[in-house]
């Protein structure tokens, strides 16, 4: 059998098609990116899930489930969950994304961020839905919303919120349940 020109071409674009479609599905397999950093400032590092390797962080350097975000003194992040979750880490603080939801996903599961120490501004610009929800914990309480702007600040000392609009629904280690809304200390 001769083999000419045409025929190799032919072989060569059956096998790169093959090739770009077993990548393709190999990669939409991969957790989906839920996440990007928007700006940063001073000092701000990551740990990508599954490694213990701190990287710098970057503009447009995209996270998901598992990552963790810590900043330095002069470090603050601006991120932005999904489309519509704006969040604000500030200097000295560790956060890590325990779960995290898509949009595609929006009428069900939940986000969870772990503030262990620091800062963070959540502006939450479109209303939950369904069954979906939106939490921070921290080491003596969770704050849960559906549609809000708040912040969260805990050290050794207790955990603090400040809520901007809406509300936002605190559970102590207690078990007990707030709702705080503007104005509430």
């Amino acid at each position: 059998m001769k083999i000419n020109k045409k025929t190799i071409a032919i072989i060569g674009g059956v096998v790169l098609t093959f090739i770009l479609l077993f990548a393709y599905v190999n990669f939409n397999k991969e957790t989906p990116i839920v996440g990007k950093i928007l700006s940063i400032v001073g000092l701000v590092e990551a740990k990508k899930a599954g490694s213990d390797k701190m990287t710098k962080v970057f503009a447009n350097m995209a996270f998901t489930q598992g990552d963790t975000i810590l900043t330095g003194s002069d470090g603050l992040a601006e991120l932005m969950l999904d489309e519509d979750k704006e969040v604000t880490i500030s200097s000295n603080t560790h956060l890590e994304f325990t779960e995290l939801v898509t949009s595609i996903d929006a009428a069900e599961g939940k986000s969870l961020l772990n503030l262990f120490e620091g800062k963070v501004k959540v502006k939450i610009t479109e209303k939950l839905k369904g069954d979906s929800r939106f939490q921070i914990e921290t080491p003596n309480a969770i704050m849960g919303v559906m549609g809000t702007e708040f912040y969260v600040y805990t050290d050794e000392n207790g955990t603090w919120v400040g809520v901007i609009e809406g509300e936002v629904e605190v559970t102590t280690q207690d078990g007990e349940r707030i709702t705080l809304v503007p104005g509430n200390k």
